[in-house]
This record gives structure tokens, sequence and C-alpha cells, in this order.
């Protein structure tokens, strides 16, 4: 071979490269290659967000964040929680752009979409439960949901509805909300047809959590005549209650409080949650009377009665109201709700429903995505008690209660 070929070949051999071992998370997660800079790598800088060389720095994180305590009692250990100020920056560059894939399919957000993502992280994820929830959440926002895109269209979804609360006069559903929520439900359905491997377990059941919460706060209804049951039947009519079905199949097959779990530490709120409202074993003794009346509860035949079990599980809820602290024990009511308790809710059975009514009378002080639906079904419900039911009939005083309490909240405006 002549020289002069060998010589050209040897200056086609691609340089030396040196890998980026101590590159930050935020590179890694974008896929470009770190110069390892301290204290900014200046693909960080570049893009708008906090270099995350230190582990106490959340991923993508935007520039103009601090860290705040929240209130707590002195018994509680209170975690660190990341917050923005009131106008987040946004990142400068889309390139390279960030890309939620996990093999299947894969989602490229937008300017758009980075800045619901930092809304969830920094403030709808603090708005539907507890500190310690918040937390965990808030390392799901980027960390699960890069890697598993219809997840981050939930994130996208929950977000834009929080968004559409915190306007005032609420305005229904936008294209934006539809658009993810469509989006979400298509891809997640294709991952369950699928095999589940280990590593889908946290991703799983993080959608089923936030798609209950999703499906509880989607209530198109302005007014109570607008809202279930007064309003025409249609299909979709307690979907929030078919959501919490399919929850407990995903819980079943994920197991989020097994030790490899990131819901492992919030083992003890969920026990917790569940705790006070434990099978009954104390028969009748502790139900007001005129339940009793009207639902036929009779001492040694309780088994066979369907309102039984959950007026039991009601009656441990009636001294307390539904805060951001209780919300997790209000909502596991409905995981005692039985099959043939859910039939006679969707027959609008009126026994039921009062029941129903009740539950939903202290729910008004609860988070946003509980406070709206219990409020315009809560009365809704009163209302068609009122229309069918005879006015010497029992359920004309016991429906009294919780109508006067919706009727109070009616002109409230909500804060989100």
């Amino acid at each position: 071979m002549p020289a002069a070929t060998i010589n050209k070949d040897d200056d086609r051999k691609r340089r030396a490269h040196k890998k980026s071992r101590r590159g930050c998370r935020n590179c890694k997660l974008r896929r470009v290659k770190c110069d390892e800079a301290r204290p900014q790598c200046l693909k960080c800088v570049d893009y708008g967000v906090t270099c995350n060389h230190d582990a106490t720095i959340p991923d993508l994180e935007m520039f103009g964040a601090k860290l705040v305590h929240l209130e707590s009692n002195s018994t509680t250990q209170v975690s660190p929680i990341r917050i923005t100020q009131p106008k987040p920056s946004v990142p400068r560059f889309l390139y390279p752009p960030v890309i939620s894939t996990d093999g299947y399919s894969s989602f490229e957000l937008d300017r758009g979409c980075l800045d619901r993502l930092n809304r969830f992280r920094t403030r709808t994820v603090l708005s539907i439960g507890p500190p310690k929830t918040a937390c965990v959440y808030q390392n799901i926002a980027v960390s699960m949901a890069c890697t598993h895109p219809y997840l981050m269209h939930i994130v996208q979804t929950l977000t834009a509805v929080h968004d559409r609360y915190m306007t005032w006069p609420m305005i229904r559903r936008t294209p934006t909300e539809v658009y993810h929520w469509t989006e979400a439900a298509r891809l997640f359905n294709r991952r369950l047809s699928s095999p589940m491997g280990p590593d889908d377990r946290d991703p799983f059941w993080a959608t089923a959590a936030l798609l209950g919460v999703i499906a509880f706060s989607s209530i198109d209804a302005m007014i109570p005549e607008e809202a279930w049951p007064m309003k025409p039947d249609d299909e979709n009519d307690l979907e929030w209650l078919k959501m919490s079905d399919a929850k407990k199949v995903i819980w079943k097959l994920t197991n989020p409080l097994r030790a490899d779990s990131i819901f492992a530490p919030l083992a003890s709120e969920y026990q917790h949650n569940c705790e006070p409202l434990a099978t009954p074993d104390t028969g009748i003794g502790e139900i007001p009377r005129d339940f009793v009346k009207l639902c036929h509860l009779v001492e040694g035949s309780l088994a066979n009665n369907i309102y039984f079990i959950p007026l039991h599980v009601l009656t441990n809820l009636l001294p307390h109201e539904c805060d951001s602290s209780r919300v997790g024990q209000f909502l596991s009511f409905v995981t005692y709700m039985t099959p043939r308790f859910k039939e006679l809710l969707r027959s609008k059975d009126p026994p039921a429903l009062l029941i129903l009514a009740f539950w939903f009378s202290r729910m008004l002080n609860a988070p946003w995505f509980v406070a709206r639906r219990a409020l315009l079904e809560g009365w809704a419900i009163c209302k068609y008690l009122r229309q069918v039911c005879p006015r010497e009939s029992p359920i004309h005083q016991l429906v009294q209660p919780p109508e006067d309490r919706f009727r109070r909240h009616q002109a409230r405006p909500y804060t989100f």
C-alpha cells in the first residue's frame, strides 16, 4: 500500500474522546456532554436551569428557585420543599430538546410543557396532599416522568387542570388539558396491555394515583343543576368511581409499599389513613338513629344490608372536616363502597344518594380537586332528592343538614 494512502487513513482516525464521568445530572438526563464546570456548567447556564452537581438540587430546576419550609407542629419533622418565585424563568434554548421516552413512545417537551412541569413541582404538587406526599411526587415529576411519556402527559394534564381551577370565574376544560389527558390515556392503556417489568411498578402506580386526582377534579358543571344526578344521564357519570376500581387493581399489581418502592416512605401515611375506617365489629351502636330506621338496619342481619358498611364508615367521618391532612382518610371511604352499593348509586337509589351527600358535605374545605365536585354534586343530590321523594318521606328531613352546608358554601370563592 502506498505511503501516501497510509498517511491519509491515519489522518481520518478519530481523535481520542474523553467521556464525561462527573457531569451533572441535568446533562445526563438531557443526553448532552457536560463540561463539568463548577458551580454551573455551560450547558445548564444556556438551558436556564440550576446545575445539579450538588445532590440536594433537583433535576432541571429553573433559575430563581429557593428553599422554604412548610409550617408544622413541633412534633413533626419538616422536610424542605423547593418552590419558585411567582414568575419562574424558562429555558432560553430548547436545543437539545427535553424528550420523555421509554423505548415504546416519546414526547418532546416544548416551552409550555416545561413551564407546566415546573408549576407541577413548585405549586400543584403542594396542593394535593400533605408535605410528605408532596416531596415524593416532586421527585417523580422529573426523574420518572422524563422516562415514561404517559406519566409526563399525566403531569401536564393535572397542572393544566389546576391552572384552570385558579381562574375566576371558572372556565371549562381547555384544549391543552384535553390533549394531554387523551394522550396519557392512550399511552397508559397501551403499556398496561404489555408485560409489566419491575421498573414499571412505580410509574404505573404514580400514574394511577394522579389519574385518580384528575378524575375526581374533572367535573364540567358550573351550577348544581348541571351536575349529576340532576343533569341528563350520561355514560361518563360517576367516572371517578370507576377510576377508584382501576386504582385498586393497579395497587395490587404494583404493591407501592414494597421496600424498594419510591412510595415506601409513605407506608405509615397510607396505613394511618385507613385505620379509622376499619371493618365494623360494633354493630349499629354509633350510627345515627334516623339512618338506622331509613336503611332498615337490624342487629344480627347486618351482613346482608347493602348500606351498613358505608354507613359505619361515614359515621366515623362525620365528626371531622376534610382538609389536606385528612383527604386520604375521606377518599378511602370509596374503597368501602361495595359493588352492590355502587349499583345503587348509579340507579339513583335515595338512601344511597343521601349517604353520598353527607360524605360530600364534609369535604367542602378539602383541597381544590375534591372541594368543587363535593359542592356541585353534593348539592345536586340534595336538589334531586327534594324532587323525587314525597314530602312526607324521612328523606326530606335527613337531607336538610347537608343541604344547609352546601348553601352556606355556594357564594364562597375558592382559592387554589
